[in-house]
């Protein structure tokens, strides 16, 4: 299962807030510019320290900020394997 960011989101909060580049707005995060530019292009799922920097800058809840791509299926069937 993959954690996917809201581009639209931080694109819209970007224009909003006048920030002209990615780099900037990583930098006032506090995560790096390599991490969130792997985050945005779905190339890396965020841990958890960056999601709690981000949901804390954004001041947003989980869901408007992240949704799941993927199923649980997976893992609820080997779940149930186990028990």
């Amino acid at each position: 299962m993959q954690i996917m960011i809201n581009k639209q989101f931080i694109f819209d909060y970007m224009e909003r807030e006048n920030i002209k580049s990615m780099n900037y707005l990583a930098r006032e995060i506090g995560v790096s510019e390599a991490s969130l530019s792997r985050i945005m292009n779905g190339k890396r799922n965020p841990g958890h320290k960056v999601i709690g920097k981000m949901l804390l800058y954004f001041g947003v809840s989980f869901e408007r900020l992240f949704s799941f791509e993927g199923s649980l299926t997976k893992v609820n069937k080997s779940v149930e394997k186990v028990v």
